[in-house]
C-alpha cells in the first residue's frame, strides 16, 4: 500500500485527484481510447457473426492496428487514473472485475484474430467463418461489454 500511496501523492496522481480539470481530461482520453478499441473489436466480431459479409475479415488488419493505438491510450490514461486513487481501487471488486474482463477480452480477441489469419479462405468475401470463430466473437463481445459495465460501476462502488 505504501507504493500506491506514493503514486497518489506523486505530482500526476495529486493533479488528477485534486485539480478541477485533471480527472475529467484524463477520463475523456480514457473514454476515447475505449471507444476506438471496443468499436473496432465489435465491428470485427459482428463481421464474424455474419453481418457485413461483403467485407473480407482480413480487411480489419489496419483497423486492429488503430485499435492497438486506442488500447495504448486507454492503458496510459487508465494508469494515470489509477495513480489518483490506487489505494481504494485495488480493494474495489468492480475494478478487479473490470481488469479481469479486459484481460480475458484481449485474449479472446487475439485468439479470434489469429484463427482468422490462419485460415487462407478468410481473404475473400466468400469466407465461411467457423462455429469456433463465431463462439470466440460472441464471447469477446460479452467480455468487452462486461469491462465497460464494470468500469462504469466503479463510480458507484468506490468508497
Amino acid at each position: 500500500m505504501e507504493f500506491l500511496e506514493f503514486l497518489q501523492e506523486a505530482p500526476i496522481g495529486d493533479f488528477i485527484r485534486t485539480s478541477d480539470y485533471g480527472y475529467p481530461i484524463v477520463l475523456c482520453f480514457h473514454s476515447l481510447g475505449m471507444a476506438v478499441v471496443v468499436g473496432v473489436v465489435f465491428a470485427l466480431n459482428m463481421r464474424v457473426l455474419g453481418f457485413a459479409k461483403a467485407i473480407p475479415p482480413h480487411m480489419f488488419k489496419l483497423l486492429l492496428t488503430i485499435a492497438w493505438w486506442g488500447f495504448g491510450a486507454n492503458a496510459l490514461s487508465g494508469v494515470a487514473l489509477f495513480m489518483a486513487n490506487g489505494v481504494n481501487l485495488v480493494q474495489n471488486w468492480t475494478f478487479i472485475l473490470k481488469i479481469i474482463f479486459i484481460f480475458l477480452g484481449g485474449i479472446t480477441t487475439t485468439v479470434l484474430w489469429r484463427s482468422l489469419q490462419a485460415d487462407p479462405e478468410m481473404a475473400g468475401t466468400e469466407a465461411v467463418v467457423t462455429q469456433k470463430a463465431k463462439l470466440y466473437a460472441a464471447v469477446s463481445m460479452v467480455l468487452w461489454l462486461g469491462a465497460i459495465i464494470w468500469g462504469r460501476m466503479i463510480a458507484y462502488t468506490l468508497y
